[in-house]
């Protein structure tokens, strides 16, 4: 029985089992079920006949399934649980990324054979670096570069990319700047309006409170001189305008350079958020690997990288508490007149 193991009746196409009754052709060697013999009364397999060969059992090992990951299109083993490339789970809502439902069953409809790192019919960006030229796969989650590229002692690209989870074909082609050319200077529009939105969508609280903290100090003198010029002095309002003598020199000379370190800040936030947030990552990606087994790890940066939107609305909760705290301490005074 053993050398039909696998192999089908060629009469009803079921797989012989080690419980089947089977008989065999005399001179070609084909094997039956001994109902689906009797059933035609001679043996079908006129090819062999005709050829004058025997029989072999089909042995042709059969290719390895795989899983192909639909967010970077590798291939991955069968009984990989996340893509080994990319680190997204399979069998997840989230394998399929953050498209509608519809997008994803059009992405799985398609021929998902893995993307070529280069290819014409991608949209690609030149990224110049002094002797150097890239170019972004906007089909790959990590451009299209070596994932197993180092950006530090115990950082790589695949891991890079998977803490920054969202957004990576921004990140990470600024990255590479930077390690090539040690360069700390990358424009960041959002950084420029509200740094500490940016900070805190990213999961950086104490960069978040640090810039609302370097902010307030830096409009301060403005709001106190506000307070003076409406002529309030009672209440709150009145009681900070009072502390000062906003029409002396020396508070005019504190308020214009409260305004100068207020742009100056914010340029630089502008300049450096990329930067900052580049070096972030090289910190705690480190330590996110030493908490979690070898097999885990891009998982785990997935996790505990990308953004974060519950921070995000509390920081913009604070500011607005903020700003409601200062009109209704307007309010009061004025009403105290």
């Amino acid at each position: 029985m053993a050398e039909y193991k696998s192999s089908k009746c060629i009469v009803c196409e079921k797989i012989f089992n080690e419980d089947d009754d089977i008989v065999v052709c005399p001179d070609c060697g084909t094997p039956y079920h001994r109902e689906c013999y009797i059933k035609n009364g001679v043996c079908i397999n006129e090819k062999l006949h005709i050829s004058n060969m025997s029989w072999e059992p089909d042995n042709t090992p059969k290719p390895a399934s795989k899983r192909i990951c639909i967010r970077c299109r590798t291939e991955n083993p069968e009984d990989s649980l996340y893509c080994c490339r990319c680190g997204m789970p399979f069998n997840t809502v989230q394998h399929y990324g953050k498209s509608s439902p519809s997008e994803s069953i059009n992405m799985m409809k398609e021929d998902i054979r893995p993307a070529p790192l280069h290819n014409d019919n991608y949209a690609e960006k030149d990224i110049n670096i002094p002797g150097t030229t890239f170019y972004i796969n906007f089909s790959d989650p990590l451009c299209g570069m070596n994932p197993s590229e180092k950006y530090d002692e115990n950082v790589n690209l695949a891991e890079l990319g998977a803490y920054v989870d969202s957004n990576t074909h921004y990140y990470l082609p600024r990255f590479k700047i930077m390690k090539e050319t040690k360069t700390k200077i990358s424009l960041n529009m959002i950084s420029l309006l509200f740094p500490e939105f940016f900070f805190a969508n990213r999961k950086m609280p104490f960069w978040g409170l640090l810039c609302m903290l370097i902010k307030l100090i830096t409009i301060l003198p403005s709001i106190i001189n506000t307070f003076a010029e409406s002529g309030i002095n009672t209440g709150i309002v009145g009681f900070l305008g009072g502390m000062f003598d906003v029409r002396g020199a020396s508070f005019q000379t504190l308020m214009s350079l409260a305004q100068i370190l207020n742009v100056i800040f914010t340029l630089g936030m502008s300049a450096l958020a990329n930067h900052i947030y580049f070096n972030h990552c090289l910190n705690k990606i480190p330590l996110i690997k030493k908490s979690v087994p070898q097999t885990h790890t891009l998982p785990e940066l997935h996790r505990r990288g990308g953004t974060s939107v519950g921070l995000l609305i509390t920081f913009i909760l604070i500011e607005f508490l903020a700003v409601a705290a200062y009109y209704f301490a307007v309010y009061l005074s004025l009403a105290a007149i």
